[in-house]
């Protein structure tokens, strides 16, 4: 087990964890690992506060990071994110740049996109049905973000690394039990 004492390494190495887990050329997958990891990575992103943000900030931050888990598949504004947090949005944007090296919008869609990304790997849901899902408001608003971050169009994502991919009906149910459990427990 790796110990880290400076926490600001932590907070990089928990990123470029969390990178490594959403590489698309990742050849050994293993669906109840890939939950497991998901769910401590998510955890780990919305308990962790930065050295860098005052503890007020942080309390924001955690606070935010509450709303956004809250609405995630919903459309998010960043008025509704200020107002809910009690700040305004350009100082809730700084906040997050300090924290997590993106805006609140970038940091939405980014979770958005790992969202996206387990019914990619997981399902045979339609990239209509993914957008959805994931809370896009559109399929043009998901195909665009996707093609920024990730070079490529959902569909051929998918396409490209069907090697990696689970096709079922719908996400198993032990790997989302198995995840809230170990959420439980943290």
């Amino acid at each position: 087990c790796l110990v880290i004492n400076d926490t600001t390494n932590f907070y990089a190495l928990l990123n470029d964890l969390k990178q490594h887990f959403f590489d698309p050329h990742l050849h050994e997958k293993n669906e109840y690992t890939d939950a497991l990891l998901f769910c401590i990575l998510n955890r780990l992103d919305q308990s962790f506060t930065n050295p860098k943000v005052s503890d007020r900030g942080n309390i924001y931050i955690n606070s935010a990071l509450s709303f956004i888990a809250e609405h995630l598949v919903k459309k998010i504004s960043k008025r509704d994110l200020a107002s809910h947090v009690g700040v305004s949005q350009q100082y809730l944007n700084r906040l997050f740049r300090q924290t997590f090296g993106m805006n609140a919008t970038e940091y939405i869609n980014q979770k958005k996109l790992e969202l996206s990304l387990t019914y990619l790997y997981n399902t045979d849901y339609s990239i209509e049905q993914i957008a959805t899902l994931s809370g896009f408001g559109s399929i043009q608003a998901y195909d665009k973000i996707f093609r920024k971050q990730y070079k490529n169009s959902p569909s051929k994502f998918r396409s490209e690394n069907s090697h990696q991919v689970l096709r079922t009906s719908k996400l198993k149910e032990t790997k989302y039990q198995s995840c809230n459990i170990f959420i439980d427990m943290l």
